[in-house]
């Protein structure tokens, strides 16, 4: 009787493990976003274009930066065309989601949330969160003496969300394009901006205004600047990781970053 038994619970053991194989592998099956970018030929990819020098736009309408040479890249590698769809940051996650691009290239930072909302790819930059004041303002020496302070910050970012660690704060006010929290700024009704380094360092040396700006302290919080698939895409993932791989180990990657952000990524780090 013994032996019906443990005869009995094996091959229920045996049947829940190939069942589970079983599942793993329709799961696996259904993947198809490499696929579907194969036979488009065609790589739709989700960006703002107003997030300099990480992404801009010319009066005609054409992509530019880092991230738009990166993506071009990408797709030159992978043997496919590019397609820009531009919206609003805070838009590009949804839409990423709702399956109308395949890649996000919109600068986000690897944070400990994205990676269980998104699947991140291997980093292909880096970038830290500071803070800008006007020259004028010496009460605001650090990231952390935002304190009782009004902070501007990008709507659905990173820089929003350190912003917001920073206890005590008097009023923090998003916005959707990173010029506007500069025009407040300058105007007085913020007091400092939280944004990344990289994007600061750009506005300040190429703005009309920007030598009215300044960059206080170090970085309050370094990160991997990552592309982001939707959840379950791990086909396209993996092409694209190996394409990162590539143009790393052959420096083109490094090339691009300081054209484009005017550092590398090791830099940062």
């Amino acid at each position: 009787m013994k032996f019906k038994k443990v005869m009995f619970v094996a091959a229920v053991a045996l049947f829940g493990f190939s069942a589970l194989a079983t599942t793993q592998t329709q799961a696996a099956s259904k993947d198809t976003s490499w696929t579907s970018v194969k036979q488009s030929k065609t790589l739709t990819v989700g960006l703002s274009g107003d997030y300099a020098p990480w992404q801009t736009t010319s009066t005609s309408g054409k992509l530019g930066g880092y991230d738009a040479a990166v993506a071009r890249l990408v797709a030159k590698d992978l043997g496919v065309k590019v397609k820009f769809a531009p919206g609003q940051f805070a838009g590009l996650i949804p839409a990423l989601n709702n399956g109308k691009t395949d890649i996000l290239f919109a600068a986000l930072q690897a944070t400990p949330q994205r990676k269980k909302t998104l699947l991140l790819s291997k980093p292909y930059a880096a970038d830290g969160t500071v803070a800008v004041v006007k020259k004028s303002n010496h009460s605001i020496k650090a990231f952390k003496d935002i304190k009782g302070k009004t902070v501007g910050a990008g709507t659905g970012s990173s820089y929003l969300t350190d912003a917001q660690k920073i206890k005590g704060t008097k009023a923090i006010k998003e916005y959707k394009a990173p010029n506007d929290s500069f025009k407040d700024l300058k105007l007085g009704r913020i007091d400092a901006v939280s944004i990344g380094i990289v994007a600061a360092k750009h506005y300040i040396k190429t703005a009309p205004d920007g030598k009215e700006f300044k960059i206080v302290g170090k970085p309050y919080h370094t990160y991997d600047i990552d592309l982001a698939f939707k959840k379950g895409n791990k086909a396209l993932a993996t092409k694209v990781n190996q394409v990162i791989a590539k143009e790393t180990k052959n420096g083109t990657l490094q090339k691009l970053q300081k054209k484009y952000l005017g550092v590398t990524a090791a830099s940062l780090r």
